[in-house]
């Protein structure tokens, strides 16, 4: 008989770590999900000002509309207010394509510079040596 009494003690004793490890898991399930919950509470809370600052600037300005990509080393925004078509009220959405003719010379000038400062191109080099 003592050899059943021992196995139930075990058993028990087992079953009570058991639900020592499954509440302490619980506990570490639930950390963590309100650290993910909060992340997500505070991008989102980001996110809405940017929106707010965004349509705010489009209502009081003269422009159809923007879209603004913003970008941390944590988070990334993009965002669109305004029209695609101001006489149809078409919202833009931020995959609308937009004609921006020579003012896209100043971003690919940046572009570039930026990328020589990082050592990944030659400014001294031909094209053909980065495309052929």
């Amino acid at each position: 008989m003592s050899g059943l009494l021992e196995n139930h003690d075990f058993t028990e004793d087992l079953f009570k770590n058991n639900n020592k490890h499954s509440f302490v898991q619980e506990k570490k399930q639930k950390k963590v999900s309100n650290k993910i919950n909060q992340k997500n509470n505070d991008y989102l809370s980001k996110k809405n000002k940017l929106q707010k600052v965004l349509d705010k600037e489009i209502k009081t300005s003269n422009t159809n509309g923007a879209v603004l990509l913003a970008e941390t080393s944590q988070n990334k925004w993009i965002l669109a207010s305004g029209y695609a078509n101001k006489e149809q009220k078409i919202n833009i959405k931020i995959n609308d394509r937009f004609r921006i003719a020579s003012m896209s010379k100043t971003f690919v000038a940046a572009t570039i510079l930026k990328l020589a400062e990082e050592g990944k191109i030659n400014l001294d080099k031909n094209l053909t040596d980065y495309f052929l």
